[in-house]
């Protein structure tokens, strides 16, 4: 688990095996954030967005998540499901 101090106000999500995914593409999705405000940014693909994907820190409002478990999941799937 890590633990921010202050919390950061964002944070992208993105697998490991995207290895074409590179740090303009991560700054664009700051700059959509910023320029739209919006709280979750997601990466388009043809007829669907996925990952890499930005969410605002409303949508981490405890500010750590450790999920390891169905129940650690069960904790904060309504955070989630009403994007």
């Amino acid at each position: 688990m890590i633990l921010f101090n202050p919390l950061p106000n964002a944070a992208i999500v993105m697998p490991c095996d995207q290895p074409l995914v590179n740090q303009g593409l991560l700054e664009q999705l700051i700059a959509t954030r910023r320029q739209l405000g919006k709280t979750l940014v997601a990466s388009p693909y043809h007829d669907t967005v996925g990952v890499p994907i930005l969410f605002g820190e409303t949508l981490f409002p405890e500010g750590v998540y450790d999920i390891d478990t169905p129940e650690d999941f069960a904790q904060i799937e309504g955070i989630f499901t009403n994007l």
